[in-house]
């Protein structure tokens, strides 16, 4: 059923593109219906097996993978269209994983400190930028950490938050639209305005309904995973944020220690977030952050393949889909299985769409336009491939993007 389903909502894809270059012809009809389920299946149970070994980004086993997508492409014939005429666009990246026993966090008030316990009352991501840091400032918390002042809406007002380390609640204010909302819940947009304001620390507290979503024994595995982001030309982390010098996810344990003398509760705090009012007021705490991670270099490849447009006036013009070929590797055990296998996130994706490719390359004339085929890594670390792409696409940006014409290739 779901097969059947998957191979309908394909068909509707390609007559979707058919139709916007016009009345789609017998022979584009023929390939639409070519679609095979058997095929999506192979593509899936060949990603998702044991030997891969969850596709981690970075790790041999995606390697594999990305040489399977990328002989699939050969086969349907497909170009290349990544980094000079081959198949990729190696996506530079730098991973730091955290020693939860060489790290603390202590909290430190009047009455005095109080030091919390790894991985039950917090977890802290890994620092991209430096191997040892600390950081020890007093708090202030300010809601979502949204200023979004389009919306008329800043948790930022009169808050204070220079020198200081702000704590902030996932998400963003439900009464923001929808993709305003998942805009302003990005952590790469909260941390850059919190360096705006100032701070040089960065605490993250989940809602009940995170909670409800995320629980704690499944987030902290994936967290205690490490943090990873692409490069820059000079070797610096994208995104890397070095003004924030020390970070954690509290759990629910950690966000009652840390708010037990604070003007407003915990309850009080949430109830005005469900309402969408901006928040903020300083905690009569300090907190001290010790994190040592160990950094990891490695390359982990884009695979790009391109269907010529038939046009000539038209194929320097592309339409792109994507898909993410990566999972999350090596899990803790679940049943004594340690392989998180990513059967539908996403080797169901990249299966559609090796199909789809090969459905395209296929016709008897190719649609006016060219097709580009962006198979991306590490997805699961934060759409890293994706970003990559983004602000380094393997053809002109004009050409995906005519609005963007004259902006940073």
């Amino acid at each position: 059923m779901k097969l059947c389903l998957l191979k309908s909502t394909l068909i509707l894809c390609l007559c979707a593109c058919a139709f916007a270059q016009g009345s789609p012809t017998t022979p584009e009809q023929a390939a639409m219906n070519a679609i095979r389920p058997d095929a999506i299946r192979a593509h899936m149970r060949f990603l998702s097996d044991s030997l891969l070994q969850g596709r981690g980004t970075g790790t041999t086993s995606y390697q594999i993978a990305a040489r399977y997508v990328a002989t699939q492409l050969e086969a349907s014939g497909l170009h290349p269209a990544g980094v000079n005429g081959t198949w990729y666009q190696t996506v530079p990246l730098r991973k730091s994983v955290t020693d939860d026993a060489k790290s603390s966090l202590v909290l430190v008030t009047k009455s005095g400190e109080q030091t919390l316990v790894s991985l039950k009352d917090y977890v802290l991501p890994g620092d991209l930028n430096r191997a040892d840091t600390s950081v020890e400032a007093p708090m202030e918390f300010v809601g979502f950490g949204v200023t979004a002042k389009e919306h008329d809406y800043d948790d930022y007002a009169g808050a204070d938050a220079k020198g200081k380390i702000v704590v902030v609640l996932d998400g963003a204010p439900a009464n923001l639209p929808s993709t305003v909302r998942a805009y302003y819940s990005d952590f790469n947009v909260k941390a850059k305005n919190a360096v705006a304001h100032g701070a040089v620390g960065f605490i993250d507290l989940m809602t009940p309904e995170d909670q409800k979503r995320y629980a704690w024994d499944w987030l902290m595995p994936q967290i205690q995973m490490g943090s990873m982001q692409w490069l820059e030309k000079d070797g610096s982390p994208h995104n890397g944020f070095p003004e924030l010098r020390g970070g954690a996810l509290l759990s629910q344990s950690g966000a009652e220690k840390l708010f037990a003398g604070a003007s407003k509760t915990l309850d009080q705090i949430f109830e005005t977030a469900r309402a969408g009012r901006p928040q903020s007021f300083a905690l009569p705490v300090t907190a001290r952050v010790h994190s040592f991670s160990t950094h990891t270099s490695a390359d982990s490849p884009n695979i790009v393949g391109e269907v010529v447009g038939s046009d000539p006036a038209l194929r320097n013009e592309y339409v792109v889909y994507t898909a993410h070929v990566d999972h999350l590797g090596i899990c803790p055990p679940v049943n004594g299985d340690n392989v998180c296998h990513g059967a539908l996130d996403n080797a169901s994706g990249t299966a559609s769409l090796l199909e789809i490719a090969r459905a395209f390359a296929s016709l008897p004339k190719a649609p006016r336009r060219s097709i580009l085929f962006v198979f991306v890594t590490g997805e699961e670390m934060g759409l890293l491939g994706s970003d990559y792409y983004a602000n380094f696409p393997t053809v002109p940006r004009s050409a995906i993007d005519p609005a963007s014409a004259g902006r940073r290739p």
